[in-house]
């Protein structure tokens, strides 16, 4: 205080300011060394550049740095102590308690001999409340982890197993904000990195599949914020429909509420990150339900506007409405209360095309197998197929003609490479041994088979398919189109075709409603628009699995109703199906016309107001 006082007196109220919240409102953890030595430089230099100099002082009149170890600590921040330490072992014994947040206090502005005796002390109160023992104790709650609790040095550069706030820093009743950029993985490729989580009470409790290791930092959040606390973190904007979020979105519904959003989009904000990000400003309360929604267009410069700019469109949302029973965040609500619908999950069978896994040899499958990188599997080039004869009949059974994502277009069946699936099933395949050549081309890639989740389960047996699908979406008149798209590309395929996991297939379910009506619908510029305010947003396009899908809504409309939209289908398949179409500017004109003929339509069908056309309009023109 004294010291604060003469920097007071000296009128230097910037470095003051600064130090006195550093030393009361400041605390930093992260698992990696370099991230707190960086944290600590900021500050100082932070410090430095308020500092006044004066010749005529011992060192020129500038203070020491204050130390900061106990500001930004090395931890596993997803780790707490374990529940029989925390609460029995360790924090019972009051006395050692104050001792260590008086030296905590003490320790930010001492140096020397000073600093030294200070550190000793702090580690020998450490070892007398774990009892002296240096021995690595297990948890008491379940968890497999185990921890060596006095390992914390705060004093040392190495990475602690274990963040406790109330041990580290004395907060015990929660923090006031806790901002954050944290770790974006998917498990897949992790899972060194989810396991010791997973493992712990703290996973068991929050853990789902198809999460990404980030969703764990918000969850953490949560539990250290006090109620009415602050969370405000950068993130990928992917979770707000992800299957692999629903317990996240369950508990964000239930106790936090959004105060501020900027939907950063596909605009680039990290050199090394792709995808799509947001900013995310919560309120650990369930009583604010407005709050305001940015979109953020072209470039990042606008982001601190508060009123549109051709950078920046500004809404008010409600926290209410933005929830949807399948546990998904929905930004734009505009298309929740349409009336007269039907989802397509009521008129169509829709499935994910086939598993192949694997349709070929992977580069890690290469280096680990010493196979050629690349060599088809369940899935045939042109060459590798002929090189598989002679087949028996009975072999050429199990051949089908498979295509690739990329052959469709919107109405329009572009076949660029021809591939031939291994379609051996459990039902179809029971066993190989028959299938002389066959068995021969699989049983080089076995060990690969064999470590597949479903095979290592018992559930199929090393040479099938993964996960095949019926039949039926294959074989018979369906509606295709790829999974991922910048704008919908569906098209109708009446022969047998058998398309992978990139491609969803749609069968009639309900005979009342005509394929062609549902593919104009599905190619259109409101179905768009829905998608893009629905779907998960992935690189510059969207993301749209069986499950969205279904959800589509799709108006009720009688045979009549129906007819003409079936009518213009009819005209546009008969000019994509003419050989020099992509070759003849006046029939893709044609269909462009046709396609604007199909859009009014669709905006009439669905009751569309004048504004939420100009809306899907603006839309189509920036997609």
């Amino acid at each position: 205080r004294k010291e604060f006082q003469k920097k007071v007196e000296a009128e230097n109220w910037n470095y003051v300011h600064k130090l006195g919240i550093i030393q009361n409102s400041i605390y930093g953890v992260d698992i990696q060394p370099i991230a707190v030595d960086i944290s600590k430089l900021r500050f100082f230099l932070s410090l430095i550049v308020d500092e006044k100099v004066d010749d005529s002082k011992e060192n020129r009149g500038v203070d020491w740095l204050p130390n900061l170890e106990f500001k930004f600590v090395c931890a596993n921040s997803l780790i707490g102590l374990p529940e029989k330490y925390s609460q029995i072992e360790l924090f019972e014994v009051a006395d050692n308690i104050r001792e260590l947040k008086k030296l905590r206090e003490e320790y930010l502005r001492c140096y020397g001999d000073e600093k030294t005796l200070i550190e000793r002390k702090f580690q020998n109160i450490q070892n007398k409340m774990f009892m002296g023992s240096l021995e690595w104790l297990k948890c008491g709650n379940g968890d497999s982890q185990t921890f060596k609790l006095s390992q914390w040095n705060p004093f040392s550069c190495e990475s602690c197993a274990w963040f406790d706030p109330e041990w580290m820093f004395g907060i015990k009743d929660g923090f006031d904000v806790v901002i954050a950029n944290p770790p974006y993985l998917k498990e897949r490729d992790n899972k060194n990195v989810f396991e010791p989580i997973n493992n712990s009470s703290f996973g068991k409790k929050y853990h789902q599949g198809k999460m990404d290791f980030w969703y764990y930092f918000l969850h953490k959040a949560i539990d250290i914020v006090k109620n009415d606390g602050v969370i405000s973190y950068i993130t990928s904007r992917y979770w707000l429909n992800s299957s692999g979020a629903k317990k996240l979105i369950q508990r964000v519904a239930a106790e936090l509420s959004f105060v501020h959003f900027i939907d950063i989009g596909k605009l680039k904000v990290f050199d090394a990150v792709a995808g799509q990000h947001m900013i995310a400003t919560y309120k650990k309360t369930k009583v604010i339900d407005d709050f305001i929604y940015k979109k953020l267009e072209n470039d990042v410069s606008d982001i601190n506007k508060n009123s549109n700019t051709d950078n920046v469109v500004i809404k008010r949302l409600s926290n209410k409405k933005i929830f949807t029973e399948n546990y998904e965040i929905i930004l734009d609500s505009c298309y929740q209360n349409l009336s007269n619908t039907i989802p397509l999950g009521k008129i169509l069978d829709i499935s994910q095309g086939v598993v192949q896994n694997p349709d070929k040899v992977s580069k890690k499958a290469s280096k680990k197998h010493k196979l050629i990188q690349g060599t088809g599997v369940f899935v045939l080039e042109e060459k590798e197929y002929k090189n598989l004869q002679p087949l028996s009949e009975e072999e050429k059974y199990f051949i089908r003609n498979f295509y690739d994502e990329k052959d469709i277009r919107k109405y329009l069946f572009i076949i660029k490479r021809k591939k031939y699936l291994l379609y051996l099933t459990k039902s179809n395949c029971p066993e190989i041994t028959k299938y002389t050549r066959l068995r021969e081309h699989l049983n080089k890639y076995k060990k690969i088979m064999q470590e597949r989740r479903e095979t290592k389960k018992g559930t199929i047996l090393w040479f099938q398919l993964h996960w095949p699908r019926e039949e039926k979406y294959f074989e018979r008149e369906k509606i295709v189109i790829p999974s991922m798209f910048s704008e919908p590309t569906a098209t109708l395929i009446s022969e047998p075709a058998y398309f992978g996991l990139s491609t969803n297939l749609m069968i009639a379910l309900d005979q009342n409603y005509d394929l062609k009506y549902l593919l104009s619908i599905i190619n259109s510029k409101f179905a768009l628009d829905w998608f893009y305010k629905n779907g998960k947003k992935r690189g510059t396009g969207v993301d749209i699995g069986v499950k969205k899908l279904r959800l589509f809504p799709v108006k009720i409309a009688d045979k009549d109703e129906q007819k003409l939209f079936v009518e213009i289908v009819d005209k546009i398949l008969t000019i994509t199906k003419s050989d020099d179409y992509l070759q003849n500017l006046a029939k893709e004109a044609k269909v462009k016309e046709y396609e604007k003929k199909i859009d009014q339509m669709v905006y009439k069908l669905y009751d569309l107001t004048d504004d939420e056309i100009k809306i899907v309009e603006n839309f189509h023109k920036k997609a």
